[in-house]
């Protein structure tokens, strides 16, 4: 016996299928569809050119959902903004989207918080971010990458020149030393390109601390940055750390000292 279908689900898709050029954005979020919707989702998409917000927070669609969904989007040329946060997305799943993306010229906005992608996932997105022209906002925090994962990240973001702000805070990948030994050498060659970040809540301690410290000195002085989750004003100068906030970290009287 097939799931109950859930009735929001069935007339986004509704419009969604009969290419209603007055349906743009779609918001679905906090809702439990049935796998057959998620299969005419798949089907719908292929077939829409007018869609362009997607917003399918909370759906806990995991990684078959998102392989549905990864087929849909394969040849789309419209969508801007995607969000597929709080769904058990793995790194199965990520592996499929990135795939389905990886001609994809228009999504400017994506969001994977709160899911399940590991070192493995952050590969394959790695990859797809050193080559994407048109991903501008991306926001990954609460994933499991790991010290393998951060790496990755750091590396495919370095050739990346499009990527304006990226949310990591509250990220497991964050809480070694180790870990952010990586992480520095991210803010040293990716962030001149970014903005908007914050070290809140991420376990950082003296051995942590200090690579920041030494990252501070040799390297950020060449875009505008606020690490505390704002974009620059208008008319902001350009050469400048702004804002940095390490708040509920574990740095201590001796990491403070670096």
């Amino acid at each position: 016996m097939a799931a109950r279908n859930d009735p929001e689900w069935s007339t986004a898709l509704e419009k969604i299928g009969k290419n209603d050029p007055g349906f743009t954005e779609c918001e679905l979020s906090g809702r439990r569809p049935a796998p057959q919707q998620l299969a005419r989702l798949n089907e719908t998409l292929r077939t829409n050119n007018h869609l362009r917000v997607l917003d399918l927070r909370g759906n806990h669609i995991g990684d078959e959902g998102c392989w549905q969904l990864a087929a849909g989007l394969q040849n789309n040329t419209t969508l801007t903004l995607l969000d597929v946060s709080h769904n058990a997305i793995g790194g199965e799943g990520c592996r499929h989207l990135v795939a389905a993306l990886t001609s994809n010229t228009t999504l400017e906005q994506l969001n994977l918080n709160n899911n399940q992608i590991d070192a493995e996932g952050c590969l394959h997105l790695a990859e797809w971010l050193k080559n994407n022209p048109a991903l501008t906002n991306l926001r990954l925090d609460s994933n499991r990458f790991g010290d393998n994962g951060c790496q990755y990240l750091a590396v495919g973001l370095k050739s990346n020149t499009t990527l304006m702000r990226l949310v990591y805070k509250e990220s497991p990948f964050i809480a070694i030393p180790s870990s952010f030994f990586f992480f520095s050498f991210f803010l040293l060659n990716v962030l001149p390109l970014c903005f908007s970040d914050s070290l809140d809540k991420n376990s950082i301690g003296v051995e942590g601390c200090r690579h920041l410290a030494t990252m501070l000195q040799t390297g950020i002085a060449k875009d505008d940055l606020s690490l505390n989750g704002d974009a620059p004003a208008a008319g902001q100068s350009k050469t400048r750390l702004a804002i940095l906030s390490l708040g509920k970290n574990q740095i201590g009287d001796e990491g403070c000292r670096h």
